[in-house]
Order: structure tokens, then C-alpha cells, then sequence
């Protein structure tokens, strides 16, 4: 939960550590492959929650490379109620190589000749409301808005924009065998 929303982490009563790898159309040049590792937990107490996320992301000509640092604090509202709020910091390397593209009109002024890469700066936001077996989340990632601009060697211009996206999440845990619990 943390790699969409900061306020998650380090929730958990035990450190966290995971891999995901996601690859879609594996026969297809150029196909999405997402990867993230990740680790967090309440490393200093109870109530603050520290974890670091490295991600890997290639779509067709672009791609990104980044990492982020993550922390939360919980605020105890009542005996089994509370409010985490989370904040994460990093940077991304997004890349565009339009040598890996198939390119049906090579006199297109948008396009590169050779591949750019630009690093930029990368907030998260968020906040997680919590009463019981009740989960409330809400987060701002990319909050920073970045726009990414690549020149050409001849003054062509294109950019990327980082744009700021707005999550919600609801979940409700239950247990499915009182007796086992």
C-alpha cells in the first residue's frame, strides 16, 4: 500500500519487504514492464513508520528509473481510531529513445535522433483514516507536477509532463473463521 499511498507506511506490526514484476505482451518489442521493491516499517516506534521504494518502468520508447524515501506519523485519535498522515521524496530519471520506435515518417520534427534523459525531483502526499477494521486512504502522488523538457540538436522540442494524480482507497478487513481469527 505504500507505493500509492505514503500515509501506509510502516502500518504493519512487522517490517515489509516486496517485489513485484509486472511485464504485459511479452512477445512485443517495446512492451510494458513495470518493477518496484520496496521496504518499510515502524523502525523507530510505534507511531512512525520509515520505507524506501526503488521502481522501474518501460513503455515503448519511454522510460523511468527512481526511488523514493517514505515516512508516516500516526495520530491517536481515540482508543481505536487514528489518522495517518505520510509524505515520500525522491527523484526520477525518465528517458525517451525514439531509436526503439518504428517510425513511418523519418522527416517528423518530434523526433530525436539520439535518446535524452532528464532527472527530476518527486513528492507523494497522503493520509489514511483508520477506525478499527475500517481503512480510509486518500493521496496526491507526483504532487510536484513536473514538466520534462527534451532538445534536439536542432532546437526540436518535446516535454513530459509528471502530472498529479488524486487516489482514494476504502477497505473494510473481516474475519472469515472466528474460531481460527
Amino acid at each position: 500500500p505504500m507505493s500509492y499511498n505514503p500515509a501506509y507506511t510502516g502500518t504493519s506490526d512487522a517490517p515489509n519487504l516486496m517485489l513485484i514484476n509486472h511485464t504485459q505482451w511479452t512477445g512485443f518489442k517495446g512492451r510494458p514492464q513495470y518493477n518496484i521493491l520496496t521496504f518499510d516499517g515502524n523502525l523507530i516506534n510505534k507511531n512512525t513508520g520509515l520505507g524506501i521504494s526503488i521502481i522501474s518502468d518501460k513503455k515503448g520508447v519511454n522510460s523511468r528509473i527512481g526511488g523514493s524515501i517514505s515516512y508516516s506519523y500516526k495520530l491517536k485519535i481515540k482508543e481505536k481510531i487514528h489518522l495517518q498522515l505520510g509524505l515520500s521524496l525522491g527523484a526520477i530519471n525518465q528517458s525517451i529513445d525514439f531509436s526503439k520506435a518504428t517510425i513511418e515518417n523519418y522527416n517528423d520534427p518530434s523526433l530525436f535522433s539520439n535518446s535524452q534523459s532528464k532527472t527530476t525531483f518527486d513528492a507523494n502526499a497522503g493520509l489514511a483514516f483508520i477506525y478499527k477494521t475500517f481503512e480510509f486512504g486518500f493521496s496526491a502522488p507526483q504532487i510536484t507536477n513536473n514538466k520534462i523538457n527534451y532538445i534536439s540538436n536542432n532546437d526540436t522540442r518535446t516535454f513530459y509532463t509528471q502530472s498529479r494524480h488524486y487516489l482514494s482507497s476504502i477497505k473494510y478487513k473481516f474475519l472469515a473463521s472466528k474460531e481460527k481469527e
